[in-house]
């Protein structure tokens, strides 16, 4: 096709110019179909490289958060059975050292209060200082 151009270029009768002319259009227009549609098909593959790389994120994101629910759910079953068992007992202990019926509940009292200042002071502790 070029070939035909730089031959047509050597005459200057205006058939040969319009018909030159005619051939640059096309070429032209075909040209700018070819990067528009090399445009389309780089942004619809970068736009499905983005959605698989968020779905991925997303997909990782649920699955541990999910494990680390099912991790904490088992810790507080078996914490609490057990711990509530020590606890009893503790309290047992210290009523009949004491001769104070109510030293159970005074035992989980304090340790409602500690864990509550425990979590003010990590809740104070996260945020940032000046």
């Amino acid at each position: 096709m070029l070939a035909e151009l730089v031959h047509l270029l050597d005459y200057s009768h205006s058939r040969y110019r319009a018909l030159l002319h005619i051939m640059l259009t096309k070429y032209v227009h075909f040209l700018v179909v070819v990067v528009v549609v090399v445009m389309v098909v780089v942004v619809v593959v970068v736009v499905v490289v983005v959605v698989v790389v968020v779905v991925v994120v997303v997909v990782v994101v649920v699955v541990v958060v999910v494990v680390v629910i099912i991790i904490i759910i088992i810790i507080i079953i078996v914490i609490n059975a057990s711990g509530c068992a020590f606890l009893s007992k503790l309290g047992r202990k210290l009523s009949t050292q004491s001769g104070d019926d109510r030293a159970t509940s005074f035992v989980f009292q304090r340790l409602s209060v500690l864990i509550q200042r425990f979590n003010a002071t990590l809740l104070l502790d996260s945020f940032v200082k000046d």
